[in-house]
Parts: structure tokens; sequence; C-alpha cells
């Protein structure tokens, strides 16, 4: 689903929205190796327990975000225009290719390796 919020407002111009969405924000907590491997393994266990509840609400936004916006774009005549299913594959391939291709460029010796651990198979 394309974020309407982060468009321009343009009232009475916007007649559809386009699915399916495929842009998904990648929000990270990064930690330098050495720092993590300095701290307690409680200090690391602690970490981990709010990683996975972050993520969990992270996720849980998305859904009720998606399902309040829907809702608000319906009520003001935005209306879902909805490709082939052969159409929004393709789509969604180029835009994991594209995603994955910015990745091997910032880093080519990575890059590849991470896609075959975490990519759609």
């Amino acid at each position: 689903m394309i974020d309407a919020r982060r468009l321009p407002t343009r009232a009475g111009r916007d007649a559809g929205r386009v699915d399916p969405g495929f842009y998904n924000v990648e929000v990270s907590i990064v930690f330098d190796a050495a720092a993590w491997k300095r701290l307690t393994p409680a200090q690391r266990e602690f970490l981990e327990t709010q990683r996975v509840w972050l993520e969990r609400t992270n996720l849980e936004s998305a859904a009720r975000d998606v399902t309040t916006e829907r809702a608000r774009q319906q009520a003001a005549g935005i209306q879902t225009l909805r490709c082939s299913p052969a159409d929004e594959q393709r789509y969604l391939k180029l835009a994991n290719d594209g995603a994955w291709d910015a990745i091997a460029e910032a880093s080519p010796k990575h890059g590849p390796k991470l896609r075959e651990l975490f990519g759609p198979k």
C-alpha cells in the first residue's frame, strides 16, 4: 500500500491507490561487534528481549496503520487499483531486485550472501 500520509495533499485529485504495496521501511539497531562482545550475557539477553519486543510491536503497529489508513482512504473516495496477479508478481520482483541490487552495490562482498540468506525464496 502506498503510504498516503507521506505524499503531498492533493485534495480531490487522488483517485486511487495501487496495490500490492511493495515499500517497507527497514528499521535497524546496529551494535559494534566489539561493543557487543563487551556486554555481559545478562545485558545481551536483555537487549535480545527488547529486540523481539520491538519487532513484534512494529509488525502490530504496521498492521493497525494499514487497516486505519485504508479505511480513511476509502472514506475519502480513494479507490484501490489492483494489478493482474502476474503483474503483481512482476512488480514485487522488480521492487525486491532493486532493493537487493542496492545492498549488493553498497557491499559487493556481503550483499550476495545476505540475499542468499534473507532474500525471498
